[in-house]
């Protein structure tokens, strides 16, 4: 046995290399696998907080802009009723002055 040993200890220790060396090139592939799939899963989270903060942004936006005609509704009805009551001021004002001046021309 020590005879072979000795004869064939270089493809022996050849032998032991190369699968030494494939068992680190196989444990650095499934290391990148692993650190790239674990980048692409941050990737992934980041576009999904992204997508998220948009959607709630765009709702906030969609509802500020809702309240927003609301209270410009509401401002367009009050200005509707100070021009109804300035037209009623003005036509008994009109009443009034029309009223003074038959009474000057009756005088």
């Amino acid at each position: 046995m020590d005879a072979l040993i000795k004869e064939y200890w270089q493809q022996i220790s050849a032998a032991a290399l190369v699968m030494v060396w494939g068992v680190r090139v196989e444990a650095n592939g499934k290391a990148e696998r692993r650190e790239r799939m674990a980048a692409d899963n941050r990737i992934e989270q980041s576009l999904r907080n992204a997508f998220e903060s948009n959607k709630e942004h765009g709702e906030r936006l969609a509802s500020a802009i809702e309240n927003m005609a609301k209270e410009q509704a509401e401002t367009v009805k009050s200005l509707h009723k100070v021009e109804l009551t300035l037209t009623e001021i003005a036509a008994y004002e009109k009443g009034r002055t029309d009223e003074r001046a038959k009474r000057g021309h009756d005088d």
